[in-house]
Order: structure tokens, then C-alpha cells, then sequence
């Protein structure tokens, strides 16, 4: 008999007990394991005294030591696995030692540790035996020692002056403020202006460093040139235009070029105003960008927005006049595009590249396919270059195709600028970035490469992207990478499912990703120089565990049966030392009304609703008749697929933040009111910062035909990789004499039916099960135990996500009260 109402989309998690409602439960002999009180990093050391981050992949050199060591408590098992097989021989201590390592000790090494019954995985961590490279591209006599002072981060770079300086900002970690600087051609670094200060009523600004090794500062329309020497001239501007900080430049002739608010200003050195350019010139809407050719022409790239707010370009001549016969083109976000040394220009985004002719005329469009997910700067030489976080630098040639002679490998902390990461300079490349070690060489947050150069002997440095989104039921596709000297071969690798095979491809697609391919995936990749693994791309659907969302019951209430009641027990997800004050919001609901629109006869007129807290201090809220509940996240509630209320009935809802702990519901029945009613238990949020909902029991009078009692709950994958729920679920009758309940069903029978009404499961009499099984599974999930020869019933049982709809009738004709509980069993 399927649910005769249309059922929610619930989710589940993990077990406590609930005594039943009203009475008292014996003591909890046994608590279930909590998943999130296992620590599963994996800490990895490199003797005698340097540490690594948990997790990241490692690099020692061949004869190193290496130490892996899990974080355990008394009294837990466990293995080391390397790959997808057994450390042999059978290695449970919780330090791994490898001891003068080899390549043939790279793998992924990880631990299963399980305590009282229950396994948890340890995150992988990928171990690469290489030997160091036979050249480098870093430049060795450019080495960028200074420390900067204070918490300073890299952010751009900028220019190179005549004398082969780059100038360098930096900011302070908050972002409030930050300094220009000057970078030797041999890496030293000085620091010359200070840039901004914000909050301070009154501050000269830096504009902007300029190609010739000056810089500006404006304060209220009052500009000052500074020489590289520290000489200041005033600029004695006469314009009625009020200047800007920003967005200032060097036009080729001298002149220096701003955009200030909707205008476009050339300055002669004087301050003299030589030409001014309006956007409803070009038919524009706004300005944003300009950028000089620099080849000699004195031509201007200018950029902006048109009417219809879509980001565009055109070409001007020196004094800002538009060039003869050049156009508006429409470019890709609004970013500058990067002019080559041959003249065209060339822009990367939204994954795709384009090259325009000198005066913008597009040449070709080209989706950069699996190289969208990394973030490209095409520079001058006609290469695109990716700083890729944690692993290095990589570049594309014209074609799309992988530069394998080109490689620089960086720390796994490493990361980019805020700003422009990229300088290229002649046959000169500067890297900046947060990184101390670039290739094995010491040079701190900035790197020079000679292009000129080769790499050799680099082994590559593999890692994972995903193109697609990862959601479950749709198509995935995994792109894997490598930094080093190539060319590469490719293995996948599922370590939870190790018999799945894959292409030796640098892509695969999983079609859908589903819980038939769900797992950690590392790729292999070997070439000439060696052998290494990447970090785990972790499709498991850790993030979002299945959790118990819901309970709905139909009864019918009356004289006999005033109160339909349930029972919830909410417990954190995260341990409390992570989560301290853990919480759920809930909506809880009593229908009868409503029930009418669905052709339920006898609807409950003016059901009541009641949720309490069994506390020191008992916390209760009440609904008589609904109203839309004020402050709400009704999109998360319209998330769930529930019943719409009719507006302005008399049936009841509530919303309450619940804490961790013992919650009771109750739908009431005014004194004379008589009907079926529905009542309803909503857990709004799903994430592993929330608490949750760990048990759900509803208690209530049972018979035969319409008296019987239907309770409807749903299995909710949240990753919606279709992972089954193995469920405890009992219907105790004689049970509750124990806890002084009388009027009990004597003999309860439990149906468990789908979302078609097919029968998935039944169960007369739980002591059927000569196995113990049952009984074992109801100590290991903390609910009380039944008697040994008790008529109650139970069931246990995997169920894919759906809604299902548990019906609870009695065999002796015997109405009486019945208690309903659902664990989840870890």
C-alpha cells in the first residue's frame, strides 16, 4: 500500500536512540560510532625534522626516509594501503617508514582505520620518488632574496624601466594598503613610494608606475611626476576634468593618457590638455581600459561598454581619434587583450581564445577544450602561460598543444599574484607569486626565466581538473595534467573500486557519474624523467553525507487517539571541538485542511502543533493557524518539494532552530474535533556545518484498514549519486510493556513499500531472524533491545534514494499503541 499523499524528498545520516515518547527508555548500553570523531589526515615527514602538509603530494629524493603516520585512539585497527593493495606484510601500526626510498616506492599511500565495527579512509597522499631535474629555465643569477616587512603579498607585475627595473606592488594581507617597489636586474628589491593608506582623511596617491620608471601621484586634481631619482615635478593641469587615481599610461609620444570617469584626456607633459575623447563619440555607453601599441605608431587600444552594457574595443590614433575604417568589436569579458610582437592581439575567456589582426579583425576562434579550467595570460611572444596553484608554470604554443620543453616546477603551497603574474621581457620571463623555491632554486616571490634556456629531467608533476560541475546522474569528465618534461602516458586509477578500467587517456568521462564509478581518482603519469601520482580527486561524495531530512505520519485523531507524536533526536555532524554550537533549523507542520484538496476524507478541521525540548530548561514552540513564517528561507524550503498550504486554512506550521539534543512533536486535536491529519518534521539544510537528524520515531494507536498507521520518510542522497541507505526499522508493540506503556499492539506487522507500492520488505515477528543479526545491528545503533521471543517486528534492509511509505497493521486484530523508529546503520 503506497503513501496515499504525496511524499518529500527526505535525506539521511547517522543513529542515536530514542526512547519512546512519554516514557522513560532504559540506559544506552552503546552508543553508535560517530563518523566525524575519526581524524583522517595523514601526516607525512621526511627525516630528520621537515614536515609536509597532510594530504599534498611529496617529492623526496631517492635515499630519503619517509615517515607516515595516522592519527589513532586505543584500541583501533588499522592498514596501510598503497594504491589500492595492502602494505605487506600486514602493517597496523600508525607510523608507516619507508626507508631509503626508491622510485619503486612512488604510490598513494593511505590507512583504514576502524574503530568498534566502523571504517573510515584516511585522505590519500601521493608519494613521488623523482630525481632532481638536469636543467631549469630559472635563471640562477637573478635571485629575488629581499623579505619584504611586515605580512606582505605579491600582486603585480607591473612595468620595466631603461635601466632593466621592474616595478613590483605588493599589498598588506587586509588589502588596505601596500607599496610600490623596484626589482634590481640581479632580484634586489627596493622600496620607493608608498602607495595608499585607506581611512586617513587626507593621502597623496600613487597613480600608477609609468613605462619610463616615474610615477604619478594625484591628490585633488594636483599631479606630481617623480623621476626614478626621487626629483618631483608639479604638473601644472588646467583642465576643467577632475583626475582620477587610477588609469593612467604613457603614449609612446610622451604624453600621458588617463581615463577620468567618462573621458578619455591626453596631458602633454606641460598638463596642457591635447585631446579629450567622449564615449557617445564612438557610440559607447562607458570607458574602462586603454593600452598603448608601443610599435612606434603611437595607436591606442581603448575599451569600454556599448549601450547594450556588452564589453567592446576599438582602435584610436595618437591624438584619440578612432583610426579610418577600424570598428567596434565586441570582446570576450572586458579584459585587455595582449598585443603580440607581431601585431595581432590575442584574448583568453569564458574557454575560449581569439586572435585578432592588427586592426582588431578576428582571425580565429578556438575553444580551449580540457585547458579551459586553468587561467591563461597569452603574452607578447604569441605562448599562453598558467600559474597553476601547488604545482607550477605550464605553456601553450599557437596550436593548443603543450610546450614539453617548457617546464618550472613550485612548491605545493605555491600560488599566483593577486594581480599580473607575467612579465615578459625580451627573451626574459618574470614569474611573481608566493613561493620561495622555484625549480629547486631559492628566489622569493619572484622567479626570472630564460627563455633562451632548456628544461630537461623534470618529472612531471600530474594533477586533476573537472570540467563539468560535479553532480551526480550527469556526465563528468576528468582532465589530468602534468608539469614536466614530456611526452606523457596517462592510468587512472578509482582506489575505491580498483577493478574499474579507464582509457590511458589524458581525459575521462564518467557517463553519468554515478555510485557505480564514485571514488578517489588519482592519474599516473610517466615519462622519460620518472613516475608520479597526483592528489586525489575525490569523487565520493564526502561533502554531503546522506541524512535522515524527514518524517510524515497520516492519522486519524479523535477521542481515542487525541495526539499524533513524534519523536526526533538531533546530533552535530562535525565534531564540537569544530563546530562548537551546532544547530538545525526546522519546519514542522500539522495538516488537515489541506488534506482535502488531495480527496482524504474526514480531513482534521484545526489541528494544533506542539514541539518541545526535553532540557533543563524546556524551550516549546505553538501554531494554531498558519502564516507564511517571516524571515524564512523559503527557497531552501521549496528545495525540499513539500506540500503547499492552502492560504488562509486552519492547518499548522512552525519553524524552530533546534540544538542537539531530545525533541518532541505533537499534532493535537481541539476537544470535540475528529479526523485524519498529517503531521511533518522538516530538517531544512544538509550541509556537514549543520546539525541533523540522527533518529525519528512517531508513536501511535495501530489496527487494521483505516486505522492502520502509515508513516512516509524518504532516502535523499544529497551528492545524488544514488547511494544506497541501509535501514534498521522496527514496529514495536509487546516492546513498550518494558517502559510501562499499556493498550499495546500485541502483535505489529511492518510493510516497507516504494514509490510505485511495490512491497519492498515485511516482517511479522523480528525473533525470525536466527542470524542475531537484528539484534546485533539494534546494539550497534543504540536503540533499546526487544525480548528475545516478542512478536514486535523489524526489518533490515538497503534502500536506494526515493521515498518509501512503512505501514504498521497488526495480525491478531488486536489495535494499540505501536512505536515506529528508522536508524540509519553506519
Amino acid at each position: 500500500m503506497p503513501c496515499p499523499l504525496p511524499l518529500r524528498r527526505l535525506t539521511f545520516l547517522a543513529v542515536c536512540t530514542l526512547a519512546p515518547l512519554g516514557v522513560n527508555a532504559d540506559p544506552i548500553t552503546e552508543l553508535p560510532v560517530d563518523r566525524s570523531l575519526f581524524d583522517t589526515n595523514v601526516e607525512i615527514f621526511t627525516e630528520p625534522f621537515e614536515a609536509h602538509l597532510p594530504g599534498q603530494p611529496h617529492f623526496p629524493r631517492p635515499g630519503a626516509n619517509v615517515i607516515l603516520r595516522a592519527t589513532t585512539l586505543p584500541g583501533d585497527h588499522l592498514q596501510w594501503f598503497r594504491d589500492s593493495d595492502p602494505v605487506a606484510p600486514d602493517v597496523t601500526t600508525r607510523e608507516l617508514r619507508l626507508k631509503n626510498v626508491t622510485p619503486a616506492d612512488t604510490g598513494v599511500y593511505w590507512a583504514r582505520i576502524t574503530r568498534d565495527g566502523v571504517s573510515v579512509d584516511t585522505a590519500p597522499v601521493p608519494l613521488n620518488v623523482v630525481t632532481a631535474p638536469s636543467s631549469s629555465l630559472v635563471d640562477p643569477t637573478f635571485v629575488n632574496r629581499s623579505v619584504p616587512p611586515g605580512d606582505m603579498l605579491p600582486y603585480s607585475l607591473l612595468v620595466e624601466n631603461n635601466a632593466g627595473e621592474i616595478g613590483y606592488l605588493r599589498f598588506f594581507s587586509n588589502f588596505f594598503s601596500g607599496s610600490w617597489g623596484w626589482l634590481s636586474p640581479g632580484g634586489d628589491y627596493s622600496e620607493t613610494v608608498y602607495a595608499w593608506s585607506y581611512g586617513e582623511s587626507q593621502v597623496d596617491e600613487v597613480a600608477t608606475l609609468l613605462p619610463d620608471g616615474s610615477h604619478l601621484r594625484v591628490a585633488n586634481s594636483r599631479l606630481t611626476r617623480i623621476d626614478r631619482q626621487g626629483q618631483s615635478t608639479v604638473i601644472d593641469y588646467q583642465g576643467e576634468i577632475p583626475l582620477e587615481v587610477h588609469q593612467w599610461n604613457l603614449a609612446e609620444n610622451g604624453d600621458l593618457l588617463h581615463l577620468a570617469g567618462a573621458h578619455l584626456l591626453c596631458l602633454a607633459s606641460d598638463g596642457a590638455v591635447r585631446a579629450t575623447l567622449l564615449p557617445e563619440t564612438v557610440d559607447w555607453a562607458s570607458f574602462t581600459q586603454l593600452t598603448p601599441f608601443r610599435d612606434g605608431s603611437g595607436r591606442l587600444l581603448i575599451q569600454g561598454y556599448d549601450n547594450d552594457a556588452r564589453p567592446v574595443a576599438r582602435v584610436l590614433e595618437a591624438d584619440a581619434v578612432p583610426v579610418a575604417g577600424s570598428s567596434t568589436i565586441h570582446t570576450l569579458e572586458g579584459q585587455p587583450p595582449t598585443r603580440l610582437t607581431n601585431g595581432d592581439w590575442v584574448e583568453v575567456a569564458n574557454s575560449t581564445l581569439r586572435r585578432y589582426g592588427p586592426d582588431l579583425t578576428l582571425i580565429s576562434e578556438s575553444d580551449l577544450g580540457r585547458w579551459s579550467t586553468l587561467s591563461w595570460q597569452p603574452l607578447p611572444d604569441g605562448y599562453l602561460y598558467a600559474f597553476v596553484v601547488g604545482q607550477g608554470i605550464l605553456r601553450l604554443d599557437t596550436e593548443l598543444n603543450q610546450d614539453m620543453g617548457f617546464s618550472v616546477q613550485l612548491p605545493t603551497d605555491a600560488a599566483p599574484s593577486h594581480g599580473r603574474s607575467f612579465l615578459l621581457s625580451g627573451d626574459r620571463l618574470f614569474v611573481s607569486g608566493q613561493f620561495d623555491i622555484a625549480d629547486d632554486l631559492a628566489t622569493r616571490l619572484v622567479a626570472r626565466l630564460d627563455l633562451t634556456g632548456n628544461a630537461s629531467g623534470h618529472a612531471p608533476r600530474p594533477f586533476i581538473n573537472s570540467r563539468d560541475s560535479v553532480l551526480g546522474g550527469h556526465v563528468l569528465t576528468l582532465d589530468a595534467f602534468a608539469i614536466g618534461n614530456g611526452p606523457f602516458t596517462y592510468e587512472w586509477l578509482n582506489l575505491d573500486q580498483p577493478n574499474l578500467q579507464f582509457p590511458a587517456e589524458p581525459s575521462i568521462t564518467l557517463s553519468p557519474y554515478n555510485a557505480t564509478n564514485a571514488g578517489r581518482y588519482v592519474v599516473k603519469v610517466t615519462s622519460a624523467a620518472g613516475t608520479a601520482y597526483s592528489e586525489a580527486f575525490d569523487l565520493r561524495g564526502s561533502n554531503s553525507v546522506p541524512v535522515l531530512r524527514n518524517l510524515s505520519a497520516r492519522l486519524p485523531l479523535g477521542p481515542n487517539q487525541p495526539v499524533l507524536s513524534m519523536g526526533i533526536v538531533v546530533a552535530p555532524q562535525l565534531p564540537l571541538e569544530l563546530l562548537p554550537q551546532p544547530s538545525q533549523v526546522v519546519v514542522a507542520r500539522g495538516i488537515g485542511p489541506t488534506l482535502a484538496e488531495f480527496e482524504v476524507p474526514n480531513p482534521l478541521a484545526d489541528p494544533m502543533l506542539q514541539l518541545s525540548t526535553d532540557s533543563s530548561a524546556p524551550t516549546q514552540w505553538t501554531n494554531d493557524d498558519w502564516r507564511p513564517l517571516n524571515g524564512f528561507d523559503i527557497l531552501a524550503f521549496n528545495a525540499i518539494g513539500y506540500l503547499p498550504l492552502l492560504p488562509g486554512s486552519a492547518d499548522s506550521q512552525l519553524s524552530a532552530t533546534l540544538s542537539p539534543g531530545v525533541h518532541h512533536l505533537q499534532v493535537l486535536a481541539k476537544p470535540g474535533d475528529s479526523g485524519i491529519t498529517l503531521g511533518e518534521i522538516y530538517a531544512l539544510y544538509t550541509t556537514p556545518q549543520n546539525a541533523t537528524f540522527t533518529n525519528l520515531s512517531l508513536r501511535a494507536r495501530t489496527g487494521d484498514g483505516d486505522d492502520t498507521v502509515i508513516g512516509g520518510f524518504v532516502i535523499d542522497d544529497p551528492a545524488e549519486l544514488g547511494r544506497p541507505v541501509r535501514l534498521l526499522i522496527r514496529a514495536i508493540g509487546p516492546g513498550l510493556l518494558d517502559f510501562n506503556v499499556a493498550d499495546v499492539a500485541t502483535d505489529p506487522v511492518l510493510q516497507i513499500f516504494d514509490h510505485t507500492g511495490a512491497l519492498v520488505a515485511s516482517n511479522d515477528n523480528w525473533s525470525d531472524d536466527a542470524s542475531n543479526t537484528l539484534a546485533d545491528t539494534a546494539l550497534r545503533v543504540g536503540a533499546f533491545a526487544l525480548a528475545v521471543n516478542s512478536t514486535d517486528a523489524a526489518v533490515l534492509l538497503e534502500l536506494a534514494p526515493g521515498p518509501y511509505t512503512a505501514q504498521v497493521s497488526v495480525a491478531d486484530g488486536q489495535h494499540g499503541q505501536i512505536l515506529l523508529e528508522l536508524y540509519v546503520v553506519p
